[in-house]
């Protein structure tokens, strides 16, 4: 079947779309797995005892950090306390940034990159979904509201700072502080208050951003305690939420802007859970993902040279039940079980590319269909199994990486295997 190419106002929308997705594919090349930014400083009887004191620190926070950000909030409990030699278990590459040493006192700046693999299997072991699609850029606004009015950006300096050091740890989301230049005060505050639809969006293409958000910060008085209230556009839909401070904290500002990347983090991760079309926005609107596709068995012959398909999956659109044809291969479709490779073969005619993937581990027939049924690209699969691994074969429309993405989004891990020059797919 061919195929023409897309002319007047299609190509025109065409362009438009793949326009939305830019930023987004930018953040995608984030490497969620390396956390950098690593510091610590310590002083002890002697040098070595420095260092060890140090290192020790170093590692635990490079394992909380990715707990962090890959884990839900309310799942971190979950997942095993982090320690130094759990971190170097887990660990891929340690790279130190700069080191000083004296005769007490040792410092360093370092990251840590962790072994995909080893992170998923820990997590799949304490029951705990991985969450490590990066999401949107957001821009925070400070907003302070005092006795005295509302003061926006630095001419709130303290919460202004506060914000700017609570949203730097990278977390799924990525953020950037407001600059409060003079293009960015022709919003007023009463407008940004009342998340005026026009107002954020300015600011939001502004700054090059795919959501804009108000970082609301209500002193206390003697009849109520301070208030936090983080509202907006977040990238993946609207977003607000308020939280009363209590007065015991003892810095209530840095306390409010801690939670930005929390609360935020949690939404993102929240609206992957939705399906594949979650976080999409078109005009900063979320795009309502289309009915599910019914995933109908059906047994394909084999085709010339190849084996059997055991079971192939093919995607349709919702009609009745209907039984699926019963067939068996013969011994010598059996025998003509092809090894999994990592080659592409485009079918002549249809747009429809095939792909062969190393399966991790082991996986029914049934737990595969689910995975794959909300993975669009991919319109028919099957299973092989020689008795001492599996292979599964996918047929899928578009380009690979969109369909790579598309498996990424749905709880499947796809990489490399550099030991056989393979594809790997790991089912979560």
């Amino acid at each position: 079947m061919k195929h023409a190419f897309p002319t007047g106002l299609t190509f025109v929308l065409l362009i438009f779309l793949s326009c939305l997705n830019v930023p987004h594919a930018a953040a995608w090349g984030r490497d969620v797995y390396t956390v950098s930014g690593l510091e610590a400083e310590r002083m002890a009887g002697d040098a070595v005892s420095a260092k060890q004191q140090a290192l020790d620190h170093v590692y635990k926070e490079a394992l909380s950090q990715l707990f962090a950000r890959l884990a839900r909030s309310g799942d971190i409990t979950r997942l095993p306390v982090p320690t130094r030699s759990r971190a170097e278990a887990l660990m891929a590459s340690f790279n130190v940034v700069s080191e000083q040493a004296g005769a007490t006192r040792y410092s360093i700046k370092a990251s840590v990159t962790f072994d995909r693999d080893r992170i998923a299997e820990l997590f799949y072991r304490s029951g705990v979904r991985i969450y490590d699609k990066p999401g949107p850029l957001v821009l925070i606004i400070p907003v302070h509201v005092t006795a005295g009015g509302v003061a926006l950006y630095d001419d709130a300096p303290e919460w202004n700072e506060a914000v700017s050091s609570a949203i730097r740890t990278p977390w799924l989301m990525a953020f950037k502080l407001a600059s409060g230049s003079m293009q960015d005060r022709l919003e007023s505050a009463e407008h940004l208050q009342a998340l005026d639809r026009v107002s954020l969006d300015y600011l939001r293409v502004r700054h090059s951003a795919q959501g804009a958000m108000i970082a609301e910060f209500t002193d206390a008085t003697d009849g109520s305690p301070a208030r936090f209230r983080l509202a907006g556009d977040s990238g993946a839909g609207r977003f607000e939420q308020t939280r009363l401070i209590a007065p015991d904290i003892d810095d209530p500002l840095a306390f409010a802007a801690g939670l930005i990347s929390q609360w935020l983090d949690d939404h993102w991760k929240q609206m992957q859970s939705h399906g594949p079309s979650a976080g999409v926005l078109i005009n900063g609107v979320p795009m309502v993902p289309a009915e599910t596709q019914r995933m109908t068995p059906e047994l394909i012959s084999a085709k010339e040279h190849q084996a059997m398909p055991q079971l192939r999956l093919a995607a349709a659109q919702s009609q009745p039940d209907r039984p699926a044809a019963e067939e068996t291969a013969s011994p010598q479709d059996a025998r003509s079980t092809p090894k999994a490779t990592g080659a592409v073969v485009q079918e002549p005619g249809n747009g429809v590319s095939q792909i062969t993937f190393e399966v991790a581990g082991t996986v029914d027939q049934l737990s595969i269909g689910r995975k794959l049924a909300r993975a669009k690209p991919v319109t028919a699969f099957e299973l092989h199994a020689d008795g001492t691994a599996q292979q599964v074969v996918l047929w899928y429309r578009k380009d690979r990486e969109t369909l790579f993405r598309a498996l990424s989004d749905n709880g499947l891990v796809v990489e490399h295997n550099l030991a056989s020059n393979n594809w790997r797919i790991t089912f979560r």
